[in-house]
C-alpha cells in the first residue's frame, strides 16, 4: 500500500505523491516526538499507540478521497459505527474517568488522538454522504 500510494505513474517516468509521503512522514515525527517527551512509558502505552494508528488510518483514508475525489468502496455504516465508538470512549475517557493509559500519555495525549480520530471520521463521512455523494 505505501508503494501504491507514494508512486504515481506519469509516462515512464514514476513521480512520488508527495502528500502521502508527509502523512507517512508526520506520523514518523509524531511517534519520535512522543518516545521523546514521555520517559514512563510502559504497557499502557500500547493503547495510546492503538489510537494514534488509529487516527494514521483514518488520514490514509482522507487522502485516498481526496486524491481519487471519490467515496467508492468506503462502507458509511461502517464509519458512522466506528464514529459513535470513538465518540462514547472520549466520553468515558474525559468525564467519567474511564480507562485511561496509566503513563504520561493518558493525561492529555490519548483523548487528543480519539478528538482527531473523531474529527477525520466526522469529515469522511460527510464526504461519503454530502461531498462525494455522486461517487458512491
Amino acid at each position: 500500500m505505501l508503494a501504491q500510494g507514494m508512486i504515481g505513474s506519469k509516462g515512464k517516468h514514476a513521480t512520488l505523491d508527495t502528500s502521502t509521503m508527509a502523512v507517512y512522514l508526520g506520523a514518523f515525527a509524531g511517534g519520535a516526538l512522543v518516545w521523546q517527551s514521555f520517559h514512563d512509558l510502559g504497557l499502557s502505552t500500547f493503547i495510546t499507540l492503538a489510537a494514534a494508528i488509529q487516527c494514521f488510518g483514518y488520514t490514509c483514508l482522507r487522502l485516498k478521497i481526496s486524491q481519487q475525489r471519490s467515496v467508492a468502496g468506503i462502507s458509511a455504516q461502517t464509519l458512522i459505527w466506528q464514529a459513535a465508538s470513538c465518540a462514547i470512549r472520549l466520553s468515558s475517557t474525559t468525564w467519567l474517568q474511564g480507562y485511561v493509559p496509566v503513563d504520561g500519555t493518558g493525561d492529555w495525549l490519548y483523548q487528543a488522538l480519539d478528538v482527531f480520530a473523531l474529527v477525520i471520521l466526522l469529515n469522511i463521512i460527510y464526504c461519503v454522504f454530502k461531498s462525494h455523494r455522486s461517487t458512491r
